[in-house]
């Protein structure tokens, strides 16, 4: 890696000519392992989009120029954010938390429900007696404050449960929210909930650990409630010894 304060300095020198050149270049910098990777692949998607409808005249000058500057701004404003631990990311296991009664999250699509159903079932020994808390993001009632709900309850979470599946990728909001969590480098576990292919999809979900450990998904376990308890065991290894 280039000395950061002078990558940081051809990053802005790039920017201020050149808007693609300086997400590239970006990207190019940091580790597939950098969380912050992911927020730089979505500001390269935005940007890619705006250009698309620019081409298609489909955008005003004014919004365009409106979306140009909202993402030169995001990535400044993440560039500055930089240090040395992006370049150096902590691998291999999952973060533990020191929390006496660490909180998780669990993220799914509403066609998930009955996944994450027999996930808060196994878990629930767990929540009675104090180890962990949990909140499910479609506790709350419909629309935007299911949403809104999830986003003030996650920040002040430990650990993120994504129950992953193809439904997962097309439920715009609770995939948009495990996204900005790999983006900010939070603690995110997935739960691989049935067999689809999301390698090589830049998302950085598919570079981390996930569960359940003994089998693929688990939709590949003949009996499903072996595949929570596996689940349930590692995130055991998580909690603070009694």
């Amino acid at each position: 890696m280039e000395n950061l304060a002078e990558l940081k300095n051809l990053l802005k020198n790039l920017l201020a000519n050149n808007l693609g050149m300086a997400l590239d270049k970006t990207l190019q910098s940091l580790p597939d392992s950098a969380p912050k990777k992911s927020q730089v692949i979505l500001l390269k998607g935005d940007e890619n989009n705006r250009k698309d409808e620019e081409i298609r005249g489909i955008l005003s000058t004014e919004n365009n120029d409106l979306r140009k500057r909202q993402i030169r701004s995001r990535l400044i404003d993440l560039i500055d954010g930089l240090t040395e631990k992006d370049f150096n990311p902590a691998a291999g296991s999952f973060p533990v938390v020191t929390a006496l009664s660490p909180k998780f999250i669990i993220v799914f699509a509403e066609e998930d429900a009955e996944a994450a159903r027999m996930l808060n079932r196994h878990l629930n020994i767990l929540k009675l007696t104090g180890r962990i808390k949990i909140y499910n993001v479609n506790e709350a009632e419909g629309g935007e404050n299911t949403l809104k709900r999830a986003q003030q309850e996650w920040a002040d979470s430990d650990y993120m449960l994504a129950l992953v599946s193809v439904n997962l990728f097309n439920a715009p909001d609770w995939f948009g929210l495990v996204y900005q969590a790999l983006g900010e480098g939070r603690r995110v576990i997935p739960i691989r909930i049935q067999r689809f292919d999301y390698e090589d999809t830049g998302t950085g979900l598919e570079k981390l650990r996930s569960l359940p450990t003994q089998k693929p998904t688990v939709a590949d376990f003949a009996n499903v409630d072996e595949a929570y308890t596996n689940i349930v065991s590692e995130i055991k290894r998580l909690l603070p010894r009694m």
